[in-house]
């Protein structure tokens, strides 16, 4: 498991339109087994918030223009090459301080090796993509299980 790296969406964010007096928070990402194993589910979870310690990969969170709003929506998706991901793509509610809900991903690798992933991150609303993060994962190849053996 690597360092993540980050592309932002400020492109499609004014720089002046996002709100600087928030506490600096993280989107963190994490996965709930050691070394995942092909064709076996592991899970992939991402919040915004604290910095968290156990986290493959985290990176500063670009905070959205906070009119009035106490929350908003994100629409996040998760996608990799050889990998059945379920759901690919849900909705998260931000606070406007605070962590954020968790996001779970289910995901099955067809084969081994270092896997690339990408999350995307978007303003459900507008479907305004806030920033994106890309990161590895060694997936080990599932032990073999020999039928009949004595």
């Amino acid at each position: 498991m690597s360092n993540g790296r980050q592309t932002d969406g400020r492109a499609f964010i004014e720089e002046e339109l996002a709100d600087t007096t928030l506490p600096l928070r993280n989107v963190n990402i994490w996965v709930d087994a050691a070394t995942p194993k092909t064709k076996k589910a592991f899970g992939i979870f991402v919040n915004v918030g604290e910095l968290r310690k156990s986290a493959v990969t985290s990176a500063p969170f670009h905070e959205p223009s906070w009119p009035d709003d106490r929350s908003v929506d994100l629409l996040i998706s998760l996608s990799s090459l050889h990998c059945d991901i379920e759901p690919g793509w849900t909705e998260l509610k931000l606070p406007r301080y605070g962590n954020s809900e968790t996001a779970e991903f289910r995901v099955v690798a067809a084969i081994g090796g270092n896997h690339q992933f990408t999350i995307r991150m978007y303003l459900a609303k507008q479907m305004i993509q806030l920033q994106f993060l890309t990161f590895d994962v060694f997936i080990g190849e599932a032990e073999a299980v020999l039928l009949g053996a004595n």
